[in-house]
C-alpha cells in the first residue's frame, strides 16, 4: 500500500513538473506601407461577399493529413476571425497591385463593381505545401466575369510559422491576379 502511495505522489509531482504547452497566435497582415489621410474612392470596385469554406472558418490553422482528413491546430491559431483578416488583407493587396483603392466594404448598395470572393482551400497538405484555391467574380458593363486561382507553395521549413508565411505569399499572388482581372477605369 505504501508503495502505491509513493508511486502516486511521484507521478503527481512528475505531472506538475512538466512544461505547459505554449499557445501561438498569428496575424494576417499586409506589409504594404499605409499612409494616413483621406481614402480616395478612385475605383468603382469594392470587396463584396467573402465566403470561406466552413472547415477553414475557425481559429486553428488547418493541416490536411491525407485521405480527405483535416486537422485544426489547437495551439497555433489565427489571432482574429479569418474572415476579418482576409477582407482587410485582400483589400490592401488588391489596391496596391491595381494602384487604385479597393474599398474593403461597399460604399453604396450597388452590385456593379462588387468583387465577390470564395476561399475553398487555405491549408497545408501532407506533402509539405501550402495550398490556396479561390474563386472570384465581378459584374462590369452588364456582364459577370468569373475566375479561379489554384496554386501551392512548398514550405521553406517545418512548422506553422512557415505555413503562415507561405499562405501570405499565396494570398498576395491571388490579390495580384484579382487586380489584373479588373477592367481599367478612369
Amino acid at each position: 500500500m505504501r508503495f502505491f502511495l509513493l508511486l502516486s505522489i511521484a507521478l503527481l509531482l512528475a505531472g506538475c513538473a512538466s512544461k505547459p504547452v505554449e499557445h501561438f497566435t498569428y496575424l494576417l497582415r499586409s506589409d504594404q506601407a499605409r499612409e494616413s489621410g483621406k481614402i480616395e474612392h478612385d475605383s468603382p470596385f469594392f470587396l463584396g461577399k467573402l465566403t470561406i469554406a466552413n472547415y477553414l472558418d475557425q481559429p486553428g490553422l488547418v493541416v490536411a493529413t491525407g485521405n480527405g482528413r483535416v486537422r485544426a491546430a489547437r495551439h497555433h491559431q489565427w489571432a482574429e476571425p479569418l474572415g476579418l483578416s482576409l477582407r482587410r488583407f485582400l483589400s490592401i493587396e488588391i489596391s496596391v497591385a491595381r494602384d487604385k483603392h479597393i474599398a474593403p466594404h461597399p460604399s453604396s448598395k450597388e452590385s456593379v463593381g462588387s468583387i465577390d470572393i470564395s476561399i475553398d482551400q487555405l491549408h497545408s497538405n501532407e506533402s509539405g505545401e501550402a495550398i490556396l484555391l479561390a474563386f472570384w467574380q465581378f459584374i462590369w458593363a452588364d456582364q459577370t466575369y468569373s475566375f479561379r486561382f489554384s496554386e501551392s507553395l512548398p514550405l521553406q521549413q517545418d512548422g506553422y510559422d512557415a505555413l503562415v508565411a507561405a499562405q501570405t505569399k499565396l494570398l498576395k499572388r491571388f490579390a495580384a491576379d484579382v487586380a489584373k482581372s479588373l477592367p481599367v477605369t478612369n
